[in-house]
C-alpha cells in the first residue's frame, strides 16, 4: 500500500471491515510496528511523544476521572502540571462545548458528550495529525451530524492534518479532502478520490448536486455503506441518579437495621414466652447484660482479637499487591507460583496451627500467620485479575502520549485494579477476622492475654452461656462494622465510576444474616423415651470409659431395663449443652468443676457418680532433662490444651507457682513434645507415656496430678435435676449398672466391650488398650480409697467441699459465691453395689 498525507489535508479511509483501514491508522501513529515497508513522517522522529492526536472507535475515557482530568491526561502524562496546563485543557473543552460538564463523571454524559471529550483530549496537546477511527460510528444520526460539524470547524480553526477512518460514505465525503477506498484483505488502495467541496460546509452541502454526485462516485468504488443508532442520554440525567443514589444509600442502611431489631425483638419475645432458659438459649437482653457485666475482660479480649486481625489484614494487602504487581510482570511467574498460593489457602488452619508451633514457639505469631493465610489470597487474586483487566484503548492512549512504567502502572493499573482489589479487600477483612478467631481456638491454652476466642471457649466450658454469646456477639458486631466499613471505603473511592443501578440488590442483608447464624447455635429438642437413654462421653471410646462399653456388651443395662445409647465426645465436640437441653439423658464429666459451674450459672444438673477415684491427668517429661520432682516442672515450658488452662491449670498455677508465660498450645499431637526436649506437657497416665515411649524410644517421666493434690473426682456421671425429681429409680438403674459394668470391665471378661470400643474408634490399639488397663489398675485410678468400702462410684460430701476450697484459693470462684453440696448428690451411690461382683471376679483385690 502506498499511502501520502498531506499538511493540511483531511483524509478518510474506506473499506470493508478486517482490511486494514485501523491498522493503517495505528501504523501512521505509531502504535503498531511495520513488518516490512517503511512509514516517512515529516517530523522529528526522536520527539516523544509524537505530535499525534487519537479519537478511538470507543471514547475510552477513564471512568474515575472527571471530563477536566480526562482531558488534562495526556498533558499529564508529559509531565506538566495541573496550574500549567489549566489554561489549555479548558479551552480544549471550551472547544468542544462542554465547559459546565468539566466536573462531571463519564456516566453522567451521553453518547456524543463522551465522543467531545475524546476529542478535546486528542485537540488539548495541539497536534499536527488528528487520528480518528470510526469515532461516531455508534451514535444516532443527528448527534452524528452535529459532531461532523464541530470536527471539520476544528480542523479549519486548527490547520490540522486529519486521517479518519469510517464505513459511511456520506460523512467521509462531507468530511474530507481525499477518500482513499481500499479493497478486501489484503487492503490495497483501488481509488483516491479527491473531494472538492467548497468550505465552509452545513447543511446545505449534503442536498448540494456536487455532493451526490461525489457519495454516488465513492459509493460505486466501495459497494458498501455502514451506519449505526444508539440512543443519547439526557445531559440532566446526572441530577436523578444523584438523588436516586442517595435514596437507595439510605435502604441500604435501614434494611439491614430494621430486619436486625425485628429479629432481636423476635427473638426476645420467643426467649419469655416459652420460658427459655438462658443456659440454653440466652434472651438478647440477658446478653446485652452480660455484655455490660464483663465489659472490661471482653474489651481487652476484643483488643487482642483486633490487632491479630489488623495486623493479618495489612499483611495480606501488602503481600497480596506486591505479589500480584509481580505476577503481572510475568506470566511465567504467575503460572509458576499462584498453585502454591491456592494450595496454602485452601489447607485447614487446624492442621497448619499444630506445626507452625512446632517451629513458632510464640503462638501469636502463629495466631497472625494463620489470620494472614486465609486473609491474603482474595487480595492477590483480586489485584491479579485487576491488573490484567485494563481496556485495550486505555492501553493505546497511554501508549499514543509516551507515558513512562511509573505512569502507566499510577494512573491506569492501579485504577483500574482498584474495583477488584476492594473486592477482594471485602472478602478478606472477614476473612482476617475468622482466621484470627479460629487460630485462638487452636492456640487459646498458650495466650497470656485471652481474645475473643479464648473467652468463648472458656465461657462454653465453663456453662456461662450468656458470657459466650456476648463475646460472640462482639466478633460478628466486629465483622458487619467491617464490612461496612470497607463498603463505604469503596463507595469513596468508586463512587465516581461505580454504575449506582446496581448496587440497589445489596442491601447489607448478607452480614446480617451471618451475624444471626453465629447467633443462634443452641436449640431444644424434646427428651427420649423413659427406657431408652443417651450417655454423652467428654471423649472418644478408650479404656478409660470402657465400664460404659462393659455395661452394654454385658447385658447390665438391658438387664436393668435400659437401653443405653453412648454417644462419643472429642477433641472439637462440646456435649454438655445437650445434657441441659434435654437431649441426652446422662453426660460424663471430666471433674467436679465444670459441676461447680453449672450451679453458678443456674444449670440444673448434678453429679450422681464418680467412676474414677482419681483423675488420670498428669504431665510427663522427657528423662535426663532436670525434671526429677514436681517441683522442677513449674520452670518448664508447658504444652497444654485450652480445657486444661481453664481448670487444672488454674490450681497449678495458684498452688504450686506454675506461670502462664510458659504455656504452649496442645492440640493432642506429640509432635512438638518430642521435637522439644525441654519441654513438658499434659497427657491422661493410661494413654501418653505409651505413644512417646513408642515413639522415642525411652518411657517418659509420668507426673500424676491427683499425687499431688488435686483430689477431684473423675469421669463424672451427670444428669439433670428433673430426671432426679421425676424418675430417681431410671437414675438409680443406670448407675448401679454403670457400676457393675466398671467391675467387669477391670476384673472380668472384657472382650466384647474392647471391640465395641474398636469399632467407635477405629484408631486405637489393642496394645493401647491392654496398657491403659495396666494402669488403671496398678494407679487405683477406679477402685482404690472410698470405693474399697462403698464400691466404685462412691462420693464423699467432704472430699467435694476441699475441692471446692482449692478452686476458691486458685481464683476460680469467689467465697461463698455457690454452694459445693448443689453440685453433687450421694442419694445413688455409697450403697455397696458390685462389692459381691469384685469379690468373685477378683478375690485378690478383695483381699
Amino acid at each position: 500500500m502506498s499511502l501520502t498525507l498531506g499538511r493540511g489535508e483531511f483524509v478518510s479511509l474506506l473499506g470493508p471491515s478486517g482490511c486494514g483501514k485501523s491498522t493503517v491508522l495505528r501504523l501512521v501513529g505509531g502504535l503498531a510496528n511495520t513488518t516490512s515497508g517503511r512509514i516517512e513522517r515529516h517530523w522529528d522522529a526522536s520527539q516523544q511523544p509524537a505530535p499525534v492526536g487519537c479519537v478511538f472507535q470507543e471514547p475510552t475515557l477513564l471512568p474515575w476521572a472527571t471530563v477536566w482530568k480526562n482531558v488534562y491526561l495526556p498533558l499529564r502524562l508529559q509531565g506538566q502540571s495541573r496550574s500549567a496546563a489549566r489554561t489549555r485543557v479548558e479551552e480544549a473543552i471550551q472547544l468542544v462545548g462542554l465547559t459546565e460538564f468539566a466536573k462531571a463523571y463519564p456516566r453522567e454524559l451521553s453518547g456524543g458528550m463522551k465522543m467531545r471529550v475524546s476529542l478535546a483530549r486528542a485537540l488539548v496537546t495541539c497536534p499536527r495529525l488528528l487520528m480518528l477511527d470510526e469515532p461516531f460510528a455508534a451514535l444516532d444520526e443527528i448527534t452524528r451530524f452535529r459532531l461532523n460539524d464541530d470536527l471539520l470547524s476544528l480542523w479549519r480553526q486548527r490547520q490540522m492534518t486529519a486521517l479518519f477512518v469510517t464505513h459511511s460514505v456520506y460523512e467521509s465525503v462531507y468530511l474530507s479532502t481525499r477518500v482513499v477506498v481500499l479493497s478486501k484483505r489484503p487492503g490495497r488502495v483501488v481509488a483516491d478520490i479527491p473531494i472538492d467541496l467548497p468550505h465552509p460546509r452545513d447543511e446545505s452541502t449534503r442536498s448540494d448536486p456536487r455532493y451526490l454526485e461525489l457519495c454516488e462516485q465513492t459509493s460505486a468504488a466501495l459497494h458498501l455503506a455502514m451506519g449505526g443508532r444508539c440512543p443519547m442520554s439526557s445531559e440532566g440525567s446526572h441530577r436523578r441518579l444523584a438523588r436516586a443514589d442517595t435514596a437507595r444509600g439510605l435502604l441500604r442502611l435501614l434494611a439491614p437495621v430494621v430486619l436486625g431489631v425485628a429479629v432481636l425483638a423476635g427473638w426476645e419475645a420467643a426467649v419469655r414466652a416459652w420460658d427459655v432458659s438462658s443456659y440454653l438459649l440466652p434472651a438478647p437482653s440477658g446478653i446485652a447484660q452480660a455484655m455490660w457485666d464483663h465489659r472490661e475482660p471482653l474489651l481487652a479480649a476484643w483488643a487482642v482479637t483486633l490487632r491479630t486481625m489488623l495486623l493479618a489484614l495489612a499483611g495480606a494487602v501488602v503481600g497480596g499487591v506486591l505479589l500480584a504487581a509481580l505476577f503481572n510482570t510475568s506470566k511465567t511467574l504467575e503460572l509458576s507460583l499462584f498453585p502454591y498460593a491456592v494450595t496454602l489457602q485452601v489447607t485447614p488452619l487446624l492442621a497448619i496451627a499444630p506445626l507452625l508451633l512446632i517451629w513458632i514457639h510464640d503462638p501469636r505469631r502463629v495466631m497472625l500467620l494463620c489470620a494472614w493465610i486465609v486473609a491474603f489470597f482474595p487480595i492477590l487474586s483480586g489485584t491479579a485479575v485487576g491488573l490484567r483487566s485494563t481496556d485495550s484503548g486505555h492501553e493505546d492512549l497511554f501508549r499514543l502520549y509516551g507515558a513512562s512504567r511509573w505512569q502507566r502502572l499510577r494512573l491506569l493499573l492501579a485504577p483500574t485494579a482498584l474495583p477488584y482489589f476492594l473486592a477482594g479487600l471485602r472478602v478478606s477483612v472477614n476473612l482476617a477476622l475468622v482466621g484470627a478467631v479460629v487460630a485462638e481456638f487452636v492456640t487459646a491454652a498458650a495466650l497470656e492475654h485471652p481474645g475473643l476466642a479464648t473467652i468463648i471457649y472458656e465461657a462454653q466450658y465453663r456453662s456461662d452461656t450468656e458470657r459466650a454469646f456476648a463475646a460472640l456477639a462482639l466478633v460478628s458486631l466486629t465483622g458487619v462494622a467491617f464490612y461496612f466499613a470497607t463498603q463505604l471505603l469503596s463507595d469513596w473511592l468508586l463512587g465516581s465510576r461505580r454504575d449506582r443501578r446496581r448496587q440497589g440488590r445489596d442491601l447489607g442483608v448478607e452480614p446480617m444474616l451471618r451475624t444471626l447464624c453465629l447467633l443462634t447455635l443452641l436449640t431444644a429438642t424434646p427428651a427420649t423415651a423413659i427406657d431408652k437413654v443417651t450417655l454423652a462421653l467428654n471423649w472418644k471410646a478408650q479404656p478409660e470409659l470402657g465400664g460404659f462399653y462393659q455395661a452394654v456388651a454385658d447385658g447390665a443395662y438391658r438387664e436393668h431395663g435400659l437401653e443405653v445409647t453412648i454417644r462419643q465426645g472429642g477433641p472439637q465436640i462440646n456435649n454438655r449443652p445437650l445434657l441441659a437441653a434435654g437431649r441426652i439423658q446422662f453426660l460424663v464429666g471430666t471433674n467436679l468443676l465444670q459441676a461447680f459451674d453449672a450451679v453458678k450459672q443456674g444449670v440444673p444438673t448434678r453429679v450422681v457418680a464418680a467412676m474414677l477415684q482419681k483423675d488420670p491427668q498428669c504431665l510427663i517429661a522427657h528423662p535426663g532433662q532436670g525434671y526429677d520432682e514436681w517441683s522442677d516442672l513449674t520452670r518448664a515450658p508447658l504444652l497444654m490444651a485450652a480445657t486444661g488452662r481453664y481448670s487444672f491449670f488454674l490450681w497449678m498455677e495458684a498452688a504450686h507457682g506454675f506461670q502462664k508465660r510458659n504455656l504452649r498450645p496442645y492440640n493432642h499431637s506429640l509432635a512438638p513434645f518430642l521435637a522439644n526436649k525441654k519441654w513438658i506437657q499434659q497427657g491422661f497416665a493410661t494413654a501418653e507415656p505409651m505413644r512417646v515411649e513408642e515413639a522415642s524410644g525411652e518411657a517418659p517421666l509420668v507426673f500424676l496430678l491427683a499425687d499431688n493434690g488435686w483430689d477431684s473426682y473423675s469421669t463424672v456421671i451427670e444428669t439433670s435435676q428433673r430426671l432426679i425429681d421425676d424418675q430417681p429409680e431410671l437414675v438409680q438403674r443406670f448407675v448401679n449398672a454403670s457400676i457393675l459394668g466398671w467391675y467387669g470391665y477391670l476384673y472380668g471378661d472384657n472382650a466384647a466391650a474392647n471391640t465395641l470400643i474398636k469399632r467407635a474408634n477405629p484408631s486405637i490399639t489393642d496394645g493401647q488398650i491392654a496398657f491403659s488397663l495396666k494402669q488403671m489398675r496398678a494407679m487405683g485410678l477406679v477402685d482404690s480409697g472410698e470405693s474399697l468400702e462403698h464400691g466404685i462410684g462412691a462420693m464423699q460430701a467432704e472430699r467435694v467441699r476441699s475441692f471446692f476450697d482449692k478452686m476458691t484459693a486458685a481464683g476460680v470462684f469467689q467465697r461463698g459465691e455457690i454452694d459445693p453440696d448443689k453440685a453433687v448428690t450421694l442419694q445413688f451411690v455409697n450403697q455397696g453395689v458390685g462389692l459381691d461382683r469384685r469379690a468373685q471376679l477378683a478375690p485378690q483385690e478383695t483381699n
